[in-house]
């Protein structure tokens, strides 16, 4: 489903998509108190609780249906890995990934009329779980056979499977979820790391979070971002893994909580001063400035998503390159 999403817009400026093969959730923190999700659950879904997370098989191969290339948010409705996904699903979901790369396996350059591939960028406040099925993760190469799952797990100590096309996130409010979140994702296996920090509900100081023990690197300013961002190609097999892109919002919607613009501004500093991509997307319905409030009757977009109405050092919109 084409979505407004700003961030997954592509680089011709299109409608990026929603693909939701796992639906349903639970609250693990103060971010999800107003969740978008569990208020739009039952237009789509009534009768379901929001709890109820259930895999959607026929969905999985939906992708391979969009002829033009598109960035594609998975499970805007869930987390594709809370515990309720299987491993077998999850894996599904992932070779469908594969399946859409130009390097990805036997499927290669067979999306629509061979202008790209799709990016997917997978978003979770789970990512212990995320860290953990990624580092076994491992092709099966067959280049007779476009069926056969390539991906698999095992822990017998190889370099996990990294797929070129999937961007992989973490969700964190405040300094305790970045604390918590932010280290997990470095040991991530992936092509592309990135940080959501939204909704922004406290500041933000990267300097503050601690670093796996095997980095074995004292932090230092402009902060975690800068210490571990790497040129080269293969970053994502680097003994220091790299944070990528920061996202960054307020929260919108019923019962929104305030965004002080200060904190926006401190994490926009932090990336500007790592030269790492950071995308502003909304200030949020209710936001501080200075010691004026504004909400939403004061703004032309109620969410604060409007760039024109922010402070002009905010207006940034940038993706990894």
């Amino acid at each position: 489903m084409a979505t407004k999403i700003e961030w997954t817009r592509g680089d011709d400026g299109r409608p990026g998509e929603t693909w939701n093969p796992v639906t349903g959730c639970s609250k693990v923190s103060a971010g999800c108190k107003n969740c978008y999700a569990e208020r739009v659950f039952p237009r789509p879904y009534p009768g379901r609780k929001f709890t109820d997370v259930r895999t959607h098989p026929d969905r999985l191969d939906q992708p391979l249906r969009w002829r033009r290339p598109r960035r594609v948010f998975v499970n805007s409705m869930s987390d594709l890995f809370h515990a309720d996904v299987p491993d077998t699903f999850i894996l599904e979901v992932l070779d469908i990934i594969r399946r859409t790369s130009y390097d990805g396996g036997s499927n290669v350059g067979k999306l629509g009329d061979g202008e790209g591939e799709h990016t997917f960028q997978v978003l979770t406040k789970r990512p212990e779980r995320m860290r953990d099925f990624l580092s076994r993760l491992r092709f099966r190469f067959n280049p007779r056979s476009e069926t056969e799952s390539a991906l698999y797990l095992d822990d017998d100590g190889q370099r996990p499977a990294v797929l070129k096309n999937l961007w992989l996130g973490v969700s964190c409010e405040d300094q305790e979820t970045a604390d918590e979140r932010i280290p997990l994702l470095l040991q991530t296996p992936a092509a592309v790391r990135f940080v959501s920090a939204e909704p922004l509900l406290a500041p933000i100081n990267f300097t503050c979070v601690q670093l796996p023990p095997e980095y074995n690197i004292t932090i230092t300013t402009p902060g975690l971002i800068n210490c571990l961002r790497r040129g080269d190609e293969d970053r994502f097999f680097n003994e220091h893994a790299t944070i990528d892109w920061v996202i960054v919002g307020g929260e919108s919607g019923p019962g929104a909580r305030v965004c002080n613009v200060d904190w926006v501004q401190s994490i926009v500093e932090q990336c500007k001063a790592a030269n790492v991509p950071v995308f502003v997307k909304q200030l949020g319905s209710r936001w501080q400035l200075g010691g004026m409030y504004i909400h939403g009757p004061l703004l032309k977009d109620r969410k604060g998503g409007d760039p024109d109405e922010w402070p002009e050092d905010l207006r940034v919109r940038e993706f990894p390159q």
